[in-house]
């Protein structure tokens, strides 16, 4: 087993060396990418966000417009119901007096001949 040590130890201190400047040169790219170029792209995301929130605030107002007007229909039609409910019931009730009165009617009748 003949290993040299120290050979080993060199070879791995200059391997940490090289990330170091690996990570170093990586630092500054990104350093240099932060230039005017990089703030007119930043620029740009922001007005798109903020095109996109407007038109997310005007799609909720359009959305809550119909909503409203989906209630105000279905309380005019809830209206509309009970007042043809209504009218049904005092239908209902002139037929059935007016039965009664025929029955009524039949009814003295027969008692008329009777006698």
């Amino acid at each position: 087993m003949t290993h040299d040590k120290t050979s080993r130890f060199d070879a791995r201190l200059t391997r940490a060396a090289e990330a170091k400047q690996a990570a170093l040169q990586k630092f500054k790219e990104r350093q240099a990418a932060n230039g005017p170029e990089a703030q007119a792209r930043q620029e740009e995301r922001m007005k798109i966000q903020e095109a996109r929130a407007l038109r997310e605030a005007e799609r909720a107002k359009a959305r809550a417009e119909a909503e409203e007007l989906a209630a105000k229909a279905a309380v005019e039609n809830a209206e509309n119901a009970r007042m043809q409910a209504e009218l049904d019931a005092a239908k209902a009730i002139e037929l059935a007096a007016e039965q009664k009165a025929q029955r009524d009617a039949r009814y003295a009748a027969r008692k008329a001949r009777g006698k």
